[in-house]
Order: C-alpha cells, then structure tokens, then sequence
C-alpha cells in the first residue's frame, strides 16, 4: 500500500481531548501527529493491542512515557483513526468500553460505549414502563442505533436514563430519540433525519471505512487533514469545532446547489452563522480560479461583521477570502452612495428630531397626534412603502397600524411628511432606510448587479428597504441569496416580508433543529417569554417552535429578588464568587443591563465590592485572554457566548423599558414595543452557555414575577 493512499481521521473527541491535557504534552502529541500522518506504517509507531478491550481493532500508540494516544487500526483498507488521548490509565479506560465501527444501516462510522455488562435482552423483550416499548428493534436500527445499544435503550425509563445514556450513544441517534422522548412521531422523526442526509442504504460494506468516512453523520464526527498545515491549525484550537464538525444538517445546507433565493430560521444556539460563514467558504472554493465574481457577506451590526471576518479568516485560504466582502449592510451603503457621488450624509436621529419639530409646526390644529405618533407613520407606513405623493399615502393599506386614519386625516398628516422630506433634502441628509432606497435606485437604473452571490446573517433586524436593496444586489438566480435569521431574536427593526420585497423562497426554506449551546433548562425558560406571541417566520407565516431541541442539560436559571440595589448587587459579587470558585472562569461571566444609565450604576457598584470588571464597548471586540468579569448592554452582547450570564437590574420600569413606543397612542406600536423587549431579554439568556442568573430589586419586571410564580 501506498503512503500517499492513507487516510488519517481524527475525531472530534480526539481534539477535545487534546485541548484538556498539559501544554508540554500537547507539544509531544504535536510531533507524533506528524509523523503519524506521513506514515501511520512506519517502523517508529508502536501499536499496543488493549487487553478486555470490547474492539478488537482499538490500539495504543505511545506519545510519551506516561501519555498514550487511542487509534483505531483496520484490518484491512488505508484508514487510521485517532480517536482519543489522554494519560495512559485515563486513555486505557475510554478504550475499554468504546466500539467503532460502520453502522450497518447507514452506512456511517460510529464511536459508542457498551456497559461493562450487557444486560440479557430476548429478542424485542420490552418492559411496558420503558420509554420506547412502542417502537419494534428494526425501527430503533432504522434510527442508526447499534445493535449491541438495543437492550439499553429498551431499560431506559426516565428522561434522566435518556440523558445518562448521552454518553454512550452516538450524537444522531441520541438527537433522534430525544424527539421521540418530547412527543415526535416516529414518522416525523424519521423525516427530519433523512433531511439531514441519514437514511437506511441498501447494501453496506461494513469494512470499507474510506466509503463510510464520506457520509454525512461521519463528517460530523471526523477530520482528515489534507496536509500538515491544516492539522497544525486544528490543534492550535482543537475547541472551535465549528471549523470542521459540521453537523449533517448543516452541512446539508452548506454544500447544496439551491436553485434560487434560501431561508434558513433557526432558534438560539443552532449555529445559524456557523451555517453562513461555511457557505460562503463552500462558494468562495467552488468558484472558477479566473472568475472575478464576488461574494458579500452582511449582518446588521458592525460588531458582528467584524467578528464573522475573523472567523472567515480562520477557516479560509487567502486567496479564497479574497473574494468575499463582509461589511455590515450600512456600511456598505455609505460607502457604496459615497462613490456614486450622492452628496448626502446619514442620520441615526441626532439631527432628525429638531427637523420633525420644525414639520410638526404645521399640524393642523384639529389633528390632535404626537410627534412620536408621527414618527411611527413615517416608520411604519411611509419609508416601507416608499409612499412620496398624497394619492398613494391615501390608496395606501397602512397594515401594522393600531390606530385607523381616514382620507381627511391623512390629507392633514401629508403636508407634515412632505415638509419633513423637504428639509432633509435642505439638510442634505437621509435616515438609513431612505440610504438604502437610495443605493437601490442606483443599481436598478444601471441594471448593476454588484455581486454573484449574497450570505445575509441576522436578517431578522433588516427591514423591507433592506431586503429591497439586497434584491437587487445580486441577479436573481442559481445560489443568489442564502438568509439566516430568527424573529425571537428581532431586537431593531421593522418586520420585512422576504416575498415583498420580491425574494422568493418558496420550496427553498428550511430551520435548523438543534440548539449547541443553550442548556435544555434555559432554552425552556427563554422559549417561555415567548408563550402566545406571534413570531414571523422573516416572510408572512408564522415561525413555530416545534421540534427544536438541546443536547446539553444544566441548571434551571437562577431568578433573584432583592430588597434593594445593595442586596441585589451582594448577591451579584456571591454568585461571582461561587462561579470563580466552581468553574475559575470569571472572563467567561458576562453581567448585562437594559440601558446605559444602569449599566453605569451597577459597573460602580460592583466596582466597590472589588470586582475586576471589562467593559464590553462597541469600539473593540472581547479578548478573551483578558482578565475581568465582562459588563455590558444586552444590545452590546448580541452575537457573543458565555459560559454564564447575569441578566441584573430587571426592575418593573426597566424590561420591559418604558420607552417612547411603550407610551405610544398607538397600542400596534405599544405591542412591537413589547416583542422587541421580549426579544432581547430572549437573546441575552440565550447567550448563556452554562449558567444564567436574572435578578432585580424593589419593584422587579413582570416577566421575571411570572417566572417566579
């Protein structure tokens, strides 16, 4: 056999455990890994048969005196597997259980664990309590469930047995019996799964690795390095799986042709930008060397942007990154208006206000509307629909409006806008929903197609002006658009219906299942604040929760209600403390405020206990490496993980915040208002990896009341 025709994989637990061991034997596992991918054979890599090893194949290898590495050796065929490393009596004992093999329904390689005693089981022998008894021995094989599993699965009772069970189970068998255990049809269940890519195959080789490294769920668990370069810079940070370890359904998404416009939903924590950011690779490597097409990369925030390009910096080859753009949306406009020698600036409010009162002062009298009422129109109904004349402001469904207005009243309102657009143009200025009807009106004119293909993330904080533009950015087309969002998470924008702005995605619409970092517990508690709320589905049906599940079990939230600031800022410093004690991750703990004003008062307060705190600003991104508890806004943390949040200071005036739109005369706004709310406190508990703790003192939020009812 050829050197040049061996495979080596590397699974994913094989990094994990790597990232745990001492950094001086990381250096040892470093040099091995090398030469054990030049030649698996060579003459200077001992493998050491386990003895009451359950797989005959499993060997060591030996790293140093006291480290040994895990490897599965074939008997026949050119793949070597690492799969494990570890001290030698550590590696010794994750060996002794473990099987891998090639599941003989579908096809994929399996890593498992075997109790030290199979229990007995008779074929199809149930007890009536277990929690599968309906389900016959074929249909849990059908799932991907090794046979030597089968009995148990069948002993298991309780949804603690299923969780006790993750550990020996293989991670898509183990989701697909968590769908079952919450109520799923097995048809149902069975559907999804084959989305994903896992279904039964007629005929499978069960020693033909080389074939079953290629499926779907193996890809998800396997790496194999195509050179040393690629090996060394997963080692330098085995914890970003993400990378590599695309989960099917993902990958599913990221390496198929679409015919078209794609919309891909998905709740908190099921890797919705991971999705993207691996799109834009996959299109990026797939384009024609000589191309000079481009590809754009956008969210709403310029934070995240920044983020998505270093990550897209860490898994690409520069000459790949080359191709892409990624700014946020308003960036681009200005930019791009800048070149085309539009003359005007965009306003984030600073100068609108004084040009709304100067436009209110020719109100009608009898026309008894706030300025806030008014801006809400201009918002709402007037920018979306592009209204510029009386007769269309007339002809004009003011849909999302609580308030009616009819023909006299809108003749009334008109010449405020008309006044109101008229100074802007005095001013030279625009809002940026108005910058990006502008840039629209460019292209469309020229017929100017800016881009090949488009990667939206957080679509769902752009509006219709937005989707507009991005419409006619790109030709419509074979892989044109390629949109991720989640309405639970809409904390800035209006709602824009993709179909409206003339995107369609019918046929082409899919949601990601399964949450990777939000613990079950809180995902519960967060879905919770989304109970009888409508949620878009970012076009004009409703986006319904069913069927998304988490892996990861933790704590219930931890909920506070102090007396005063002083006891909720004492048990703040308490709760850090017992973190700092448990975990010694205190640069892992993010505490986060509604407003600036509270994020000043509880930065000094908790300063005064001795606590190290790191701003989180706008301005810079969160090193990590520096010391500190992290504090910010909850708009500032949109984006980031935690391993634990503290959501403090949620008093009754505070979340939700009585804002301008929370006192609208409008009660449509004062509901927008409210959902916006709920989406931010949704999308900062949602940041939580481990732990999330909510308190407020005195009279506290009405949400965080129900919660403790």
């Amino acid at each position: 056999m050829a050197i040049n025709d061996i495979q080596v994989a590397i699974s994913d637990d094989f990094f994990s455990a790597f990232a745990r061991i001492p950094q001086k034997q990381q250096t040892k596992v470093q040099h091995f890994l090398t030469k054990f991918q030049q030649d698996p054979t060579a003459s200077g890599i001992n493998y050491e048969k386990l003895h009451q090893c359950r797989d005959p194949r499993i060997r060591s290898v030996r790293i140093d005196q006291t480290y040994r590495g895990i490897v599965l050796q074939p008997k026949s065929g050119n793949v070597y597997m690492l799969l494990w490393v570890d001290h030698h009596d550590r590696a010794y004992e994750w060996a002794k259980n473990r099987i891998c093999d090639i599941n003989p329904q579908l096809g994929a390689v399996q890593i498992y664990r075997v109790t030290e005693k199979e229990a007995p089981q008779t074929p199809e022998e149930k007890k009536d309590s277990a929690m599968f008894s309906g389900l016959r021995d074929k249909d849990l094989l059908r799932l991907g469930l090794p046979e030597k599993l089968l009995g148990e699965v069948r002993n298991l009772e309780t949804q603690q047995d299923l969780k006790d069970f993750k550990e020996s189970c293989p991670e898509h068998v183990y989701e697909a019996l968590v769908w079952l255990s919450q109520g799923e049809s097995y048809e149902d269940v069975l559907s999804i799964i084959s989305e994903q890519g896992i279904q039964e195959k007629e005929v499978v080789d069960t020693e033909d690795f080389t074939s079953a490294l290629d499926h779907p769920v193996s890809r998800h668990k396997f790496y194999i390095a195509a050179t040393e370069k690629a090996l060394l810079d997963m080692l330098h940070a085995p914890l970003e799986n993400w990378r590599t370890f695309l989960h099917p359904s993902q990958r599913r998404l990221v390496e198929k042709s679409w015919s078209g416009a794609v919309r891909v939903l998905g709740g908190a924590g099921t890797g919705k930008t991971v999705v993207a950011m691996h799109r834009a690779k996959w299109l990026a490597e797939n384009m024609k060397r000589e191309s000079k097409d481009r590809i754009l990369f956008t969210t709403f925030t310029r934070n995240l942007a920044a983020d998505i390009q270093a990550n897209l910096e860490k898994i690409m080859e520069a000459e790949d990154f080359a191709r892409i753009e990624v700014v946020n949306l308003d960036k681009w406009v200005v930019d791009f208006l800048l070149e085309q020698g539009h003359g005007f600036t965009v306003d984030y409010g600073e100068k609108s206000k004084e040009l709304w009162q100067q436009a209110l002062e020719i109100l009608p009298p009898e026309l008894n509307f706030s300025m806030g009422f008014l801006r809400e129109e201009w918002e709402e109904v007037i920018q979306p629909f592009e209204i510029s004349d009386l007769v269309s402001y007339v002809r004009t469904e003011r849909r999302g409006r609580g308030i009616a207005l009819g023909r006299q009243e809108r003749e009334g309102l008109w010449p405020v806008f008309e006044r109101y657009m008229a100074l802007m143009d005095q001013e030279k200025i625009r809002e940026p929903a108005d910058m990006m009807r502008d840039a629209r009106f460019y292209l469309e004119k020229d017929n100017n197609f800016v881009f090949r293909h488009i990667i939206v993330d957080e679509a769902q904080d752009m509006g219709m002006q937005a989707f507009r533009l991005l419409r006619a950015m790109v030709a419509e087309g074979p892989d044109d658009l390629f949109i991720v969002g989640d309405a639970h998470q809409r904390i800035y924008s209006v709602h824009g219906a993709l179909s409206q702005c003339g995107i369609r995605i019918v046929g082409r619409s899919t949601k990601l299942r399964i949450n990777y970092r939000t613990t079950e517990e809180t995902r519960r508690w967060a879905m919770s604040l989304m109970k009888d709320v409508f949620v878009d589905d970012l076009d004009e049906g409703e986006d319904l929760e069913d069927g998304y599940i988490s892996l990861i079990h933790g704590t219930e939230p931890h909920l506070l209600a102090a007396e005063n600031l002083d006891d909720e800022c004492d048990a703040i410093e308490a709760h850090l403390k017992m973190i700092n004690t448990n975990d010694g991750a205190l640069n892992a703990c993010c505490v986060v405020l509604r407003t600036h004003r509270l994020l000043q008062l509880y930065s000094s307060e908790l300063e005064k206990r001795g606590l190290v705190l790191y701003p989180l600003l706008p301005s810079r991104p969160d090193d990590r490496n520096e010391p500190g508890v992290r504090i910010g806004t909850m708009h500032r943390v949109k984006g980031l993980e935690f391993d634990h949040m503290l959501i403090c200071g949620m008093n009754e005036d505070a979340m939700p915040l009585m804002s301008h739109a929370m006192k609208s005369e409008d009660p449509e706004i004062r509901k927008k208002a409210e959902m916006r709310d709920r989406a931010l406190l949704f999308m900062a508990v949602t940041r939580a990896k481990k732990s999330v703790f909510l308190s407020g003192n005195g009279k506290i939020s009405p949400w965080l009341n129900e919660s403790r009812a």
